[in-house]
Order: C-alpha cells, then structure tokens, then sequence
C-alpha cells in the first residue's frame, strides 16, 4: 500500500506513447485524487498475477484493507460490513450452487450500499467450528449472511432459526461433531433476532423473479451447523439462506439478485 505520491519525475509514457506533464499512471492517479481529497484516497500496488497470489487471493486481501481504510475515514458514517459465506462441494454437488450464487454476489455489489466480504466454507464441521468465529474476529460485520445449497429447495429459502443437536450426518471427511451437537451446554434453538418474514416480503415484493418462503428446519447438517454457529455469536445480525440447485429453476444470478435485496432488508433490521 503506498503511503503518498508526487507530482514530479514521472518520465515512462502510456500504453499511447504519451507522457502528460512527464507523468507515469500509478503515482499520477494516486496524486491527482490526493489533491482532490486525501483524507479518502488510497493507492494499492499488486504484483503480477500468481507471482505469488491469484486474483482472488489479492482481492480477498484488498477487501480486507478496504474494510480496515473505512474505519479511518474522518467524520463519516463507516460503511456496513457484511459478510457471506458459501459451502463448496460435497456429495452429488459437485458445483455447490450457493457459492455460485455468492460469486454471482461479488459482481452486484459495488460497495456503496455495504462492503461485501465473501468466504467459501468447505463442507466440514471442524472447518466451520475454528473459522467462523476467527471471521466475526477479523472483520467485525454489521451482518452475517450463509448461504447454503438444498436438494429439495425450489425457492429461496430463509431459514429463522438452527439447532443445537443431533448432527448425525459425516462431513466430507467423514467426521461427526463431538457428541453431535454444535455448542456443548448451550440451547437446543437459536433463533436469529432478524424478522424473516419483513426480509421475506422484501424479496417477493421486488418483482425479482425469485420467489422465497421461510423455514423452521435448516437440516442438521452443515447449514445447520455453520448458523448455529454464528447465532450463538451473535442473534442479533446473522442470517441464514438455503438455494435450490442452479437452474431448479433459478440461475446463480438470480439467486446473486434476490439475495442482495434480502440483504439490504436485513440491514435495515440490525439494531444499532
């Protein structure tokens, strides 16, 4: 991350050949928003692709230093942090259609409304047990959203509550949580403080395309598992939402879409 620029000795040419006021593009980008406002201007360098990081590994790590610059912003409202996980394949999802969906996600969300951070989770109940929490940690989110694929799904489902036992079902390393169960000692139900019927409105009444319902029963697996998680970290701004396979019927855009409309619904629930 570079700390400042200048505004002379800048003697490469462009892509045209051109070299306005003996200027190159890095330092004169950065120096031209400086001067407009330096107390909201910042200049990232990254290095060439997989030499050593892949474009999604520098973007995770650029999200995370957007998510750090905002806190630094002087006399302004931060904006809302909100974070979205997917599972990845397992049994006969091969493409797992809620990681699509959050993939989809990336692409709508341009920051003004929230910024987005995404993770996807793999299908495993020791994963999910040491990573979420280490993610509520890091990045401090106004909301929580896991999203998760459904074989009997047809809608969007909004789930509003996760159990606390009964997980007798092997993850994709065939592991059981110890004594089938989440959180030793704690509830049997969580139920999230958020009012899913309020998020489900909002999605039927968007004219999106995506029809969605709410649930009681997230399945006492891994979906199960990850939002009783965070519910027992926190009720008050985590949510959980199942996805039908991609294209039964809905595609991942679809899916990105109605998502982000319930997101924007749960925002507004979030006690301050």
């Amino acid at each position: 991350m570079e700390q400042q620029a200048t505004n002379i000795d800048y003697y490469h040419a462009d892509n045209k050949g051109l070299c306005p006021d003996n200027c190159y593009l890095c330092g004169y980008i950065y120096y031209s928003s400086l001067l407009i406002d330096r107390t909201r201007t910042a200049f990232i360098h990254v290095p060439m692709l997989n030499k050593p990081f892949s474009a999604a590994q520098m973007a995770a790590g650029i999200r995370i230093a957007m998510v750090e610059m905002l806190k630094l912003v002087p006399g302004s409202e931060p904006t809302p942090v909100v974070l979205v996980t997917g599972f990845g394949p397992f049994g006969n999802h091969n493409v797992n259609a809620s990681w699509e969906a959050v993939q989809e996600l990336e692409k709508l969300v341009t920051g003004d409304e929230f910024v987005l951070v995404t993770r996807e989770i793999p299908v495993e109940y020791d994963t999910v047990k040491t990573l979420v929490p280490t993610l509520w940690k890091e990045y401090q989110p106004k909301l929580v959203v896991h999203i998760g694929v459904s074989g009997i799904a047809k809608e969007l489902t909004i789930e509003q509550q996760a159990h606390n036992t009964g997980y007798d079902k092997a993850d994709i390393r065939g592991v059981f949580p110890k004594n089938q169960c989440c959180q030793f000692g704690s509830d049997e139900c969580i139920a999230s403080w958020l009012g899913m019927e309020t998020v489900c409105s909002a999605v039927n009444n968007s004219k999106c395309g995506v029809d969605a319902v709410i649930s009681l029963d997230p399945g006492r697996y891994l979906c199960d598992y990850i939002y009783y998680t965070s519910l027992h970290i926190n009720p008050f701004c985590t949510a959980f939402i199942h996805v039908p396979p991609l294209n039964q019927p809905y595609t991942a855009r679809q899916l990105a879409v109605a998502i982000r409309i319930a997101i924007l619904a749960m925002l507004r629930l979030v006690p301050d």
